[in-house]
């Protein structure tokens, strides 16, 4: 069974949410009704502002060309010089590059809206340590804003904030704040 939405919204808000973060953060995802496939456009919010925010046509302007980057790399190592191999069929090979671009465009701020609540819904069901320690930076705001991470958890992240993108690092920021957790800014 599929999550609607408003369901998942409430998953995220209400039961996920750190309580000293409840109020703060919203999430927001509007589905064009007249667009093809009803896609849509995702927001999180963070005391009024938008932190984050995907939309489907991110997958065109952002996702694809990472992609075609990565294969063009990678046909580089390989010696592939062959226009005719540069539009192979689709297989698991596909997949793992589209996967690690989907992560490059994430990370960029430039996520694609269904791939974001695709994801929000894998970390609904997946443990959150696994989310923490994920390269997946979707997976990451999930976990620093869910209630389940405790403080010595989060003090053990501190690490990780230099490297993280600029938009993640307001989440991290927040979480911190709240549970008077020190961080070199």
């Amino acid at each position: 069974m599929s999550l609607s939405w408003s369901k998942i919204r409430n998953i995220l808000e209400k039961d996920l949410l750190c309580e000293k973060l409840r109020g703060r953060v919203k999430y927001f995802f509007t589905i064009y009704r007249k667009a093809d496939d009803q896609y849509g456009r995702f927001a999180l919010e963070l005391d009024g502002k938008e932190i984050y925010r995907g939309n489907p046509y991110n997958e065109d302007h952002y996702l694809y060309p990472k992609y075609y980057e990565l294969k063009e790399a990678e046909d580089r190592e390989k010696n592939i010089t062959n226009e005719d191999d540069f539009y192979c069929e689709w297989d698991e090979e596909c997949d793992i590059r589209y996967e690690k671009a989907n992560l490059i465009s994430i990370a960029e701020g430039h996520g694609d809206s269904m791939l974001i609540i695709r994801d929000i819904k894998e970390y609904i069901n997946m443990p959150v340590k696994e989310a923490l320690y994920s390269e997946n930076y979707i997976y990451k705001m999930m976990a620093m804003l869910d209630r389940r991470v405790g403080k010595r958890t989060l003090e053990n992240r501190v690490k990780e904030y230099p490297g993280l993108p600029d938009w993640l690092k307001k989440i991290y920021q927040a979480r911190f704040e709240v549970e008077g957790i020190k961080y070199e800014n």
